[in-house]
Order: C-alpha cells, then sequence, then structure tokens
C-alpha cells in the first residue's frame, strides 16, 4: 500500500459559530482574543497501490507471458525469436477462443434445453393449476366482492380512520 499525503487545507467555519458542533467553542475563544475561524486541517488519503484488477490482470500477463517464451523455445532455432513468438501468440489465441466458443455454446444450448422442458412441463400441466369454482353452490366473483364490502364497512365503522 502507499500513502498519499494531501497539503494541509485551510478549512473556514461559518461565521455564527466557528465549530459546527459547539457554539461555546466560538464564544470562549473570542474573550480570549483569538480567531478561531480558519483552522488549518491536515488530510490524510489512502490509495491502493493495487487493486484487486491490477492484480488479476498483472497475473494473467505474467503467466502468458511465460507461455509464450515457453513456447517460443519449443519451436527450432531455424526460426526467428520474433516470428516464433507471433506464431505461438497466435496459436494461443485460437486455442483460447475455441475454448471459450465451446464453454459459451454448451452453456447457451444447457439453458435452451433446460427452458424447453420447463416450458413442456408448463404446457402439459396447465390443467392441474389453482381452478375457479364456478358451481351453482359457490358464490360468484360478485358475491365475493360484496361480501369483503359488508366486511371493510364493519371494520371502518367499529374503527373510524384517524
Amino acid at each position: 500500500m502507499a500513502w498519499i499525503a494531501v497539503a494541509p487545507l485551510q478549512l473556514r467555519l461559518p461565521t455564527p459559530f466557528c465549530s459546527p458542533i459547539s457554539p461555546k467553542f466560538c464564544s470562549r475563544s473570542r474573550h480570549r482574543g483569538i480567531d478561531r475561524r480558519v483552522r488549518r486541517v491536515g488530510i490524510r488519503v489512502v490509495a491502493e497501490q493495487n487493486t484487486d484488477l491490477v492484480r488479476v490482470l498483472g497475473t494473467v500477463w505474467k503467466v502468458s507471458k511465460d507461455g509464450l517464451d515457453a513456447g517460443s523455445k519449443l519451436v527450432p532455432e531455424s526460426v526467428p525469436r520474433p516470428v516464433a513468438r507471433t506464431g505461438v501468440a497466435i496459436g494461443g489465441l485460437v486455442v483460447i477462443s475455441f475454448l471459450l466458443k465451446s464453454l459459451l455454446s454448451t452453456t447457451l444450448f444447457i439453458l435452451g434445453i433446460v427452458g424447453l422442458i420447463y416450458f413442456v412441463f408448463i404446457y402439459l400441466n396447465k390443467d392441474e393449476g389453482p381452478r375457479r369454482k364456478t358451481d351453482a353452490g359457490d358464490p360468484s366473483v360478485d358475491e365475493t366482492l360484496e361480501e369483503a364490502r359488508k366486511i371493510m364497512d364493519k371494520f371502518y365503522c367499529q374503527y373510524p380512520p384517524c
């Protein structure tokens, strides 16, 4: 971690009170003849030298550089080193892109199959969901709403709103 020091700042407090916390502080300082409205405040700012993202990117860079060096050592000496490093880098990018494409397509395939199975399940079982009772013995929707209104009226009559 690196510490960054910031130069002291001058802080001007409001005129009626020298301190927003204690108005008595200002009244005592006026009796002494000291003007404490201008105070020097030192600020320390803490900044991390390496954040997690920077560390990860640095590690990826080191590993890829070591991999390029190791891969270019496998190429025969007759091939110039810059050409060998470029060829190894292109080959590595091709392999990595193939692996990422395979991972992404597999993930999307699995999600698609799961979604299809879910919709087929819902389609085949839509008859087993909650059913509305519309038999002659059961009250209809209008009667149910009327009963709810009666209950609410009874509640408001017993406990009027404030």
